[in-house]
């Protein structure tokens, strides 16, 4: 079966493909339109689906959620606890007349012209749960969903067997960790749904002072339902905030997003909402576990993407996690997909996900043509691989940044490799200048490590045993940095001694492999610092020429354009 699963209409739009019974495909529509986190209907990433299927049919496109429920719980959620708002109302019809979601399938048929009975609909946390469960190494499995919203639940338990999945809690808006989080996020002065990852590098600047006030707002007891105290937070829009005065009488003034300088006790707000985060994450899970009986872990949904929590999930718990790269909603075009494909194929044996290098790959035609218009003279193109690398791998122990932009892109949010800026991670002054001269963001943010799997365990604080499909691997959790290398390693060893590491193997992905490989016969290290490429505010380059305009627009020294090696003028 030839199966696109989709997602649009609110955050991170994407498409993926199931061809015959493999997924082959799956990318961000903001890596073709070069608007983050678009939400806007996948046109060109669709494009890409029909680009590789070529003359073979569609047999399905499925949607990632269930407009109509969520319209109920727009409106009946406005009744329920605003008395009746008729401008919440009026301002939620003309943003779903808008942007076309009143009848996401009726514009899917419009868009592709498929059959309207190919076209179907998955809901929003039971594509989350098909997108880690059946991408996950797990012959079953309890599964978890976190989130904001879907249509009205926010969390869901259920349990994986072979290709079957069957829920069995939920818990319905508005009690939101997700939303929680993010009623933080803008308290501190960030964008929802974008600055969330902004909040947990923060929190490794403060102190938990604020542990109590953040855990009264929150409870879960032993029956896995929990509950966000609504007289704090305005989780349906009424005021400019998603919080409201009871929570600022408790946290204060929120923070001016623009003002450069942050006070210290945002940071320590910071660390006391992620360490009750964490704590909840870390209780929810095991209680979903003790529900199920299995010790296997797959977690999907937006607050899966919480790299410290998914830490604490593999130091403190015997359980086995699997996060996929793509957690959050884009991650839900992949579910609708898989979700759809093994309703039809009910004794297929689930397919492990293989590699989260599932995006376009460029050809040579398209990097020579993005060059000549570039109008950049200094560059070169190195034939063999090998002499590549060795050219690389010498200008990063020189202390050169690099650019790179290699092979097939990555699904999800981290740069893994494909979409990478590089350096050294032993220079000292290297976190500021990337932050400062490069991405032009802020000084507090981390970088991850690169690291050869097997060599991993030398230099972080790696308690499982890695694999394939490991967080690891997808810069998915956090490790602390061994005592004896922190002085050597600054530059991806965060103020509190931890790295987001990410694991490398030479199967998922050669080339990156042999690049660290030869940057240790430099320096003595098997790490690269890695962050993804773009600049602040943009999405991780999409194209040969986004990649050249990042490089002219940025500090950046190098870029490698698939086997192109290009150095700015002098």
């Amino acid at each position: 079966m030839n199966i696109i699963g989709i997602s649009f209409g609110y955050h991170d739009s994407a498409s993926a493909l199931i061809k015959g019974d493999k997924l082959v495909f799956a990318d961000h529509e903001e890596r073709y339109t070069g608007v983050k986190n678009d939400q806007s209907f996948p046109k060109q990433s669709l494009n890409e689906c029909f680009k590789i299927l070529g003359n073979e049919k569609v047999d399905a496109i499925i949607y990632y959620e269930d407009s109509i429920i969520k319209l109920d719980r727009i409106v009946k959620s406005n009744l329920k606890f605003n008395s009746f708002n008729p401008k919440l109302i009026v301002e939620a019809m003309i943003d779903w007349y808008k942007n076309e979601k009143f009848d996401p399938l009726e514009k899917i048929f419009f868009e592709t012209k498929i059959n309207k009975d190919k076209i179907h609909f998955v809901e929003h946390h039971r594509s989350h749960a098909a997108s880690s469960f059946y991408l996950s190494p797990f012959e079953s499995s309890t599964i978890i969903t976190l989130d904001g919203v879907g249509e009205w639940e926010t969390a869901t338990i259920s349990y994986g067997e072979k290709n079957k999945i069957k829920k069995l809690k939920s818990i319905r808006f508005p009690h939101s960790i997700g939303l929680f989080y993010s009623a933080f996020t803008s308290f501190l002065g960030f964008q929802v749904n974008e600055g969330e990852y902004k909040v947990m590098g923060m929190a490794a600047y403060g102190k938990p002072k604020y542990y109590d006030k953040v855990k009264k707002l929150i409870s879960l007891n032993q029956n896995l339902q929990f509950e966000i105290n609504q007289n704090y937070f305005d989780f349906e829009g009424v005021g400019e905030f998603p919080f409201n005065e009871n929570f600022m009488e408790e946290f204060g003034i929120p923070r001016r997003p623009n003002v450069k300088s942050i006070e210290k006790n945002y940071f320590d707000i910071a660390a006391s909402v992620q360490l009750v985060t964490e704590e909840f994450i870390l209780e929810f899970a095991k209680n979903a576990a003790n529900l199920t009986g299995s010790k296997n872990l797959c977690f999907s949904g937006g607050v899966a993407l919480n790299s410290s929590a998914n830490g604490r999930i593999i130091r403190e718990t015997d359980l086995n996690l699997f996060v996929p790269p793509a957690a959050g909603d884009a991650g839900g075009a992949i579910g609708a997909a898989l979700d759809f494909y093994y309703s039809k194929n009910q004794n297929n044996i689930k397919k492990i996900l293989s590699s989260p290098f599932l995006g376009r790959v460029f050809s040579e035609d398209d990097i020579c043509n993005a060059l000549s218009k570039s109008y950049l003279k200094n560059f070169k193109k190195i034939d063999d691989t090998n002499n590549l690398l060795e050219l690389v791998a010498k200008s990063l122990n020189e202390g050169k940044v690099v650019g790179w932009f290699v092979g097939a892109s990555e699904i999800g949010p981290r740069a893994l490799g494909a979409r990478s800026i590089l350096a050294d991670p032993r220079g000292p002054g290297t976190q500021d200048l990337i932050n400062e001269k490069i991405k032009f963001r802020e000084t507090f943010r981390p970088f991850a490590p690169s690291v050869l799997a097997e060599e991993a365990s030398k230099y972080f604080d790696i308690k499982n045993k890695l694999n394939f499909n490991s967080p690891e691997n997808y810069m998915l959790s956090i490790a602390e940095v061994k005592k004896k290398y922190r002085v050597l390693l600054p530059a991806i060893t965060h103020v509190n001694n931890t790295a987001r590491v990410q694991t490398v193997f030479k199967e998922h992905n050669e080339i990156y492999y042999n690049l660290i490989e030869k940057f240790k016969s430099y320096s003595g290290i098997p790490i690269l610092l890695n962050t993804s490429f773009n600049l602040k505010g943009d999405p991780i380059v999409g194209t040969p020429t986004d990649a050249i305009n990042t490089f002219l627009s940025s500090g950046i020294d190098i870029l490698i354009l698939g086997n192109f090696f290009i150095e700015k003028e002098t």
